[in-house]
């Protein structure tokens, strides 16, 4: 069963109070980030060091750096307090939606000219100077669930499993590539989500 990470003690309390200490072989609680590493540990890791959020800071700073002259727009702010911080979780959601940097300068390329595609076009120049900085030495957790969904395929675990997703309000484009692999490698994927009280006319969830 796969839960939230916030949700994952409670669901192993109600799956040991359900089945029983003895009745659990088989069933395991885990979460999508725990059962990508665990594709890692079973499919001989991934190359390169996984970088903290430490780490992703200083290698934002170097991309800002590296780019800021070229800028349309952000150079005046790179060194502005928290600029940085919020380029880095602008490049997690990026990642997580699985949007590339040359999806970002498309999209400049088709705004034309303005405050809106020079903005599209100084992020999309810092994300692939960070991406160019990561690619060689460096996993960015954010990638996790793409790799490990691709390395899932290269190996027999999951091969016939029969797993829920449960406890989801909604999934990111990140989560759907993994269920996908899911859904290729088990015997059966059930998803349950959670439903607005108003609308769970039936007292059960859809």
């Amino acid at each position: 069963m796969i839960v939230p990470e916030q949700y994952s003690y409670r669901t192993e309390r109600s799956l040991t109070s359900a089945l029983g200490a003895t009745g659990q072989a088989g069933a395991e609680v885990l979460t999508f980030s725990r059962l990508a590493r665990r594709i890692f540990q079973l499919t001989g890791g991934i190359t390169g060091e996984h970088i903290t959020p430490a780490g992703k800071s200083m290698l934002v700073y170097k991309a800002l750096a590296a780019s800021q002259t070229k800028m349309k727009i952000f150079g005046g702010a790179c060194e502005r307090h928290g600029f940085a911080d919020r380029v880095s979780g602008l490049i997690s959601e990026f990642k997580r939606y699985g949007l590339k940097p040359d999806m970002l300068k498309k999209r400049a390329e088709e705004a034309a000219q303005g405050v809106y595609a020079a903005k599209l076009f100084d992020l999309a120049m810092i994300y692939e100077t960070f991406c160019d900085l990561t690619k060689d030495d460096y996993i960015d957790p954010d990638d996790n669930l793409f790799l490990a969904a691709a390395a899932m395929m290269r190996c027999d675990y999951l091969n016939g499993a029969l797993i829920w997703i449960s406890e989801f309000s909604d999934f990111l484009p990140h989560h759907y590539a993994f269920i996908e692999a899911l859904i290729q490698k088990a015997q059966q994927v059930r998803v349950s989500l959670c439903c607005d009280k108003e609308r769970d006319i039936e007292g059960i969830f859809a």
